[in-house]
């Protein structure tokens, strides 16, 4: 199994706030490279499960390598986030 790890951190927008990061934890098969499983920690929190949901390649970009990845955050069995991950 092959492990990576993103960090994105939060643009603050209001006086007072702090600053944080989004990491996103994606594990893949070694072989194949297919996604598993991934899984999205807010500041130091638990981490969330985020459950892959769609892959969009638009039709004039395929050679490109151009694609959109849809993931949806899960807790107690319901949505209650999303996340797109574009590739351009």
């Amino acid at each position: 199994m092959l492990e990576e790890k993103r960090c994105y951190p939060y643009q603050i927008r209001n006086p007072g706030e702090k600053q944080y990061a989004l990491k996103l934890h994606i594990y893949r098969d070694a072989k194949t490279g297919q996604e598993l499983f991934a899984n999205v920690q807010y500041k130091e929190g638990s981490y969330i499960p985020a459950v892959w949901q769609s892959k969009v390649i638009p039709d004039q970009e395929e050679e490109l390598g151009n694609y959109e990845i849809k993931r949806v955050e899960i807790i107690n069995g319901k949505i209650t986030g999303e996340y797109l991950e574009v590739r351009t």
